[in-house]
């Protein structure tokens, strides 16, 4: 434990004990950089990717920078309502690790 772990995770493990490696730490105050462990809750990369659609973080800007970008809200739209990721890709044109890529990071 220590290095390599980011600040949130620690916050929650040292809290509340065991965390899983394939857990989400999610921020209930939708604070990115708090560590209050009562703000910190855990779910799953869908929940996740809710999170970021009911929270307006999904990104759909500069189509010049990554002709992606503009698809992105759908991205977590289709996640939100337990697409898989090759199916996501197929609808959208785009290839499944992108896809992956963009839920992994959440609305960043």
């Amino acid at each position: 434990m220590g290095a390599g772990w980011a600040a949130h995770r620690l916050a929650y493990r040292l809290a509340h004990g065991q965390l899983e490696r394939w857990a989400y730490v999610r921020h209930r105050c939708d604070v990115k950089l708090c560590c209050n462990p009562d703000h910190l809750e855990l779910g799953t990369a869908r929940d996740n990717a809710l999170d970021a659609v009911r929270r307006g973080r999904t990104n759909g800007g500069n189509t010049k920078r990554n002709r992606h970008r503009a698809l992105w809200p759908r991205v977590f739209e289709l996640a939100a309502l337990g697409w898989t990721r090759e199916r996501i890709a197929a609808e959208l044109g785009m290839s499944e690790r992108n896809v992956y890529y963009r839920l992994k990071r959440g609305g960043r």
